[in-house]
C-alpha cells in the first residue's frame, strides 16, 4: 500500500524547527529507502533533505537531492511536483551562485504552481523568487520593484491560508528588499513584524534571522548589543547544531561585528578573520562586507597595514563584479573603510602616483546652490571644492578629475540632528523635492560609480539632488 507524505514529514518537520538538522537528515534518508512510497510522499522527503543539507551547507548531497527531485518530477509529469523539483534547484542554484539559473527555477516553479492551483506553491514560489531578485548583486530599481511585489504578494498568500512561518519569510524578504533602498522605518517595522510571527509559529531560523535585521538601524549600543547576543544564541540554537557553527561564516562575522561594539577589536579582528577563510568562494558579496569589517577592526586594534591588506582583497573583489550593489553592505561604507586604512597607512596623496587614465572623484554638495541660514561656511566649502575640481581637472590632465553634488540624503546623521523624530523630519522634507523621496548613500555611490567609469568626463559636476536645486 503507497505511503503518503504527512505522517512521515511532521515528525521530521519537528526536528527541523528544533535545530537537529542530521537527526532530520537521518530520519528522511531512512524514510526514502521505502519502495512503498507514494510520488507526493518521496518528493516531500527530498525537499526536506535538500533544505537541511542546504542549512548545513552540505552543497553536494543538496545538488544531489535536488537533480534526485527533478528527475522525479520527469517522470510523473505532475505540476505540483514539478513546482516543488523547481523550488530546490532555485535554492541550491542560488546558493552555489548560479543566480541567472536560480531565477529561471524560480519562474518554472511559479508557473508550475499557477497550473495545478496550490495557493502554497505559488506563494513559495514568490517568496523564493524575491529572495533571489534582491540577491542578484546587480540593483536596479526595476529589479528591486519586482523583488518587492513578490515578496508582498507572497506574504498576502500566506496570510489567506494562515501560514505563520510563510508570513514571517516573506517580511524577511521584504526587509531585504527595503534596506537596499534605505527606507529605514519600514525595514524595521518589517523586521519586527518577521520576529513576531517567527515566535507565535515557534520557527528559529527565522526568528535568528529577524533579531539580526532589528540590529541594523539601532542607534542605542546596549539595545544593539543585546539582539545581537540574542541573534547569536538563535543562529546556533536554530541552524548550528552537531558542531556545524564552524562552517558556518555569518555567525563568525555576527561575533566579531559583537565585538566591535563592545570594544575589543583584536577579539572582532580575529572573528572577522575567521569568517573570511569560512565564507564560499560564489559569496562574494559577503566576503567584501567581512573584509571590510576585518579592516576596520584591524584599524581599531592599531594594525593599519593588516587593515590595509583585507580593504585591497575587498576593492579587488569589488572591481571584479563592477562595482555592483552588495546585499550586505553600503558600497560608500566600504570604500570607505578603504579609504581609512590607505590614510592610515601614509596614501594620503595618490594623485602623483595614478595611473595616466586615472580619475579622482570628490563630493561636494547641495549647500553651494541652497545655502541655509548660519551655513556660510559649510556654502562656500562646497562651492571653492567645484572649483578646484575644474581646476585638478586642467593642471592633472589626462586624469579626469569630476565631483557628485548629493542632496538631502538618508544616513545616521539624521538621528543625532533630529532623535526620533527623523523619519517624520525626512518624510516631511521628501515632499518638497519632485522626486518626492529622500536619497540614499547608493544613490551617491552609483553617480561616483559614473563618473570613475565614464572616460570622457572630466571638470565635471554631476548633481544627484533629487531635484533640489529647482524648487
Amino acid at each position: 500500500m503507497p505511503i503518503a507524505a504527512d505522517a512521515l514529514l511532521s515528525p521530521v518537520r519537528a526536528l527541523v524547527d528544533a535545530g537537529r538538522l542530521e537527526e532530520a537528515i537521518a530520519a528522511t534518508t531512512a524514510a526514502l529507502a521505502d519502495d512503498a512510497l507514494t510520488p507526493e510522499a518521496r518528493m516531500s522527503l527530498l525537499e526536506l533533505r535538500c533544505e537541511c543539507h542546504d542549512m548545513r551547507l552540505q552543497i553536494g548531497a543538496a545538488l544531489a537531492d535536488a537533480e534526485a527531485m527533478a528527475a522525479l518530477a520527469r517522470r510523473h509529469k505532475a505540476p505540483a511536483l514539478q513546482a516543488i523539483a523547481a523550488l530546490s534547484a532555485a535554492t541550491v542554484n542560488h546558493r552555489i551562485g548560479k543566480v541567472a539559473e536560480a531565477a529561471a527555477a524560480g519562474r518554472a516553479a511559479l508557473k508550475a504552481a499557477r497550473r495545478c492551483g496550490s495557493l502554497l506553491l505559488e506563494a513559495r514560489a514568490l517568496e523564493r523568487l524575491s529572495n533571489v531578485g534582491h540577491h542578484t548583486g546587480h540593483h536596479t530599481g526595476d529589479e528591486a520593484a519586482k523583488a518587492l511585489a513578490s515578496a508582498r504578494q507572497a506574504l498576502a498568500l500566506f496570510e489567506s491560508l494562515g501560514d505563520l512561518r510563510g508570513q514571517a519569510r516573506a517580511w524577511l524578504r521584504q526587509f531585504s528588499c527595503l534596506h537596499l533602498d534605505g527606507r529605514t522605518a519600514e525595514v524595521d517595522q518589517a523586521a519586527a513584524r518577521a520576529l513576531a510571527l517567527a515566535r507565535q509559529c515557534g520557527a528559529l531560523r527565522e526568528e535568528a534571522h529577524a533579531l539580526n535585521c532589528l540590529t541594523f538601524h539601532v542607534a542605542d549600543l546596549a539595545l544593539r548589543l543585546k539582539r545581537l547576543t540574542q541573534a547569536l544564541v538563535s543562529f546556533e540554537s536554530a541552524e548550528l547544531s552537531d558542531g556545524a557553527a564552524a562552517s558556518v561564516p555569518y555567525l563568525s562575522y555576527l561575533a566579531g561585528h559583537l565585538a566591535q561594539l563592545e570594544g575589543r577589536p583584536a577579539q572582532a579582528a580575529r572573528q572577522l578573520a575567521r569568517a573570511v577563510r569560512q565564507a564560499r568562494a560564489d559569496d562574494t558579496s559577503g566576503r567584501i562586507t567581512f573584509l571590510a569589517e576585518l579592516g576596520r577592526a584591524q584599524l581599531e586594534a592599531g594594525h593599519p597595514a593588516a587593515a590595509l591588506a583585507a580593504t585591497r582583497r575587498a576593492s579587488k573583489l569589488h572591481r571584479a563584479i563592477g562595482l555592483a550593489a552588495q546585499q550586505d553592505g553600503s558600497r560608500s561604507e566600504f570604500w570607505w573603510r578603504h579609504s581609512q586604512a590607505l590614510s592610515a597607512c601614509g596614501f594620503e596623496h595618490g594623485a602623483p602616483q595614478l595611473a595616466p587614465h586615472g580619475s579622482i572623484t570628490l563630493v561636494s554638495g547641495i549647500a553651494a546652490y541652497r545655502p541655509r541660514p548660519k551655513g556660510v561656511a559649510v556654502a562656500a566649502i562646497n562651492a571653492a571644492l567645484e572649483g578646484i575640481v575644474r581646476a585638478m581637472a586642467v593642471e592633472l590632465a589626462p586624469r579626469r578629475v569630476n565631483a557628485v553634488s548629493p542632496g538631502w540624503v538618508r544616513t545616521p546623521i539624521w538621528d543625532d540632528v533630529a532623535g526620533a523624530q527623523s523619519d517624520r523630519l525626512l518624510a516631511t522634507m521628501a515632499e518638497q523635492l519632485p522626486v518626492g523621496r529622500i536619497g540614499t548613500p547608493d544613490d551617491i555611490a552609483d553617480a561616483i560609480v559614473f563618473l570613475l567609469g565614464n572616460g570622457y568626463a572630466t571638470g565635471s559636476v554631476l548633481h544627484v539632488d533629487g531635484g533640489h536645486r529647482l524648487v
